[in-house]
């Protein structure tokens, strides 16, 4: 029976697709999707309309998917909503509770939802077979009505009574420009309710044109909605979502200690560094084929939750010390003694025979004991990059 309240450091939610300017899906990040199933005991794909799991299904194959699904290693997300600002267009959408037009730097907002989700989605997974459309079909989370609730209401609320939230969001996006924002002015009014009018002077203090001002605060505050959004994805899935250190200015002091641990736990950034510094590569999607059934033994195998373990602990590692547990010299011994002779000289130094016959044996000293012992014991973290993550690319590399 599975945790009906799950560890939120052990799921995550993450896109993998890698999208055009215009907002279509070109390709994905296989590295990344592998990362993902290999760390975390649920990874849930944020897909649009399923594109990126088409292209995911070339690699692993439908049933591969399949696989992963029913494994629990792999579930589904499409996306419900976006917030719009719509204080300019409401007017011409004939809004029925609020229909006047907003002036500049006043801002009001809705949901935006997709019209025929359900549909939309049905029509996606006719692309594929229907032993994989079942099992997506079962593995797509819904989302229960009150996450609009807790979302906007986390998004007011910063809003109306955290100011420093939105003048964090508002700098950063100044600073972005190359501008220094040390004299901002702000001053949030709300003139009607859920309108919002926020004073400020970057016209005169920064030469912002007034439709440039206007346009960075509206910025600025769906940055601070869609924060909001990410939290209410976190709370409603038990599983962190795509909040990442860029977002820290954002959340000041009031979320600034959730921030921390939704960073601290990345464990792709510490993958990342380790791949880099083995000099292991990641796996691209269109160079080969990864297969789920190996992927899934693999991060049901001791090792990987080994090294899961130790690579929460090495943000305190420099890469010269992750270098020489990687690289070094303990790891060339490591493995040299694992390589088809080296297994063949373990056994023998560890048996305390003889190397070279009766005459001129090799006795298992202090010196054989301690490079068993000491300098090549059976490594974990070695053992998953050379034995299980090697061999799994040897496909797609």
């Amino acid at each position: 029976m599975k945790d009906a309240n799950p560890n939120i450091t052990s799921r995550l939610m993450a896109p993998v697709a890698i999208r055009t300017k215009d907002n279509s899906v070109a390709s994905v990040d296989l590295g990344a999707f592998v990362r993902r199933i290999l760390l975390f005991e649920t990874y849930i794909l944020h897909t649009g309309w399923l594109e990126d799991l088409s292209l995911l299904a070339t690699v692993l194959d439908e049933c591969g998917i399949e696989q992963l699904l029913n494994a629990g290693a792999l579930k589904l997300h499409c996306g419900v909503f976006a917030i719009g600002q719509t204080g300019q267009v409401r007017a011409d959408l004939e809004f029925s509770d609020k229909s006047t037009r907003l002036p500049p730097c006043s801002y009001s907002f809705s949901s935006i939802q997709v019209q025929g989700r359900e549909e939309k989605i049905e029509r996606a997974l006719r692309q594929f077979g229907p032993d994989l459309q079942n099992e997506a079909r079962t593995n797509i989370l819904e989302v229960p009505q009150e996450f609009f609730t807790t979302t906007f209401s986390g998004f007011y609320a910063d809003i109306r009574s955290n100011p420093e939230v939105v003048e964090c969001a508002i700098k950063l996006r100044l600073e972005n420009l190359g501008i220094k924002p040390k004299r901002l002015k702000l001053n949030i009014e709300e003139t009607a309710s859920e309108d919002f009018r926020v004073g400020n002077n970057l016209c005169d203090e920064y030469g912002l044109s007034t439709d440039d001002a206007h346009k960075l605060i509206e910025g600025a505050l769906l940055a601070v909605g869609g924060l909001n959004q990410r939290f209410a994805e976190m709370m409603t899935f038990s599983a962190l979502s795509g909040t990442g250190k860029e977002d820290l200015p954002i959340m000041g002091g009031k979320l600034a200690m959730v921030a921390r641990l939704t960073t601290s736990c990345n464990h792709e950034q510490r993958f990342d560094r380790i791949l880099d510094i083995a000099g292991l590569p990641s796996p691209r999607i269109g160079e080969g084929k990864i297969d789920a059934k190996t992927l899934l033994r693999i991060r049901d195998s001791d090792e990987c939750r080994a090294f899961r373990d130790w690579l929460g602990r090495t943000d305190s590692l420099s890469d010269a010390e992750l270098k020489e547990r990687l690289t070094g010299f303990r790891a060339r011994i490591r493995e040299a003694l694992n390589s088809r002779i080296g297994k063949g000289i373990r056994f023998v130094i560890s048996n305390g025979l003889g190397l070279l016959g009766p005459v001129t044996g090799l006795t298992t000293s202090a010196v054989d004991a301690f490079i068993l012992e000491r300098l090549a014991p059976k490594d974990a973290v070695l053992a998953f990059l050379s034995d299980s993550y090697k061999p799994l690319l040897r496909n797609v590399i």
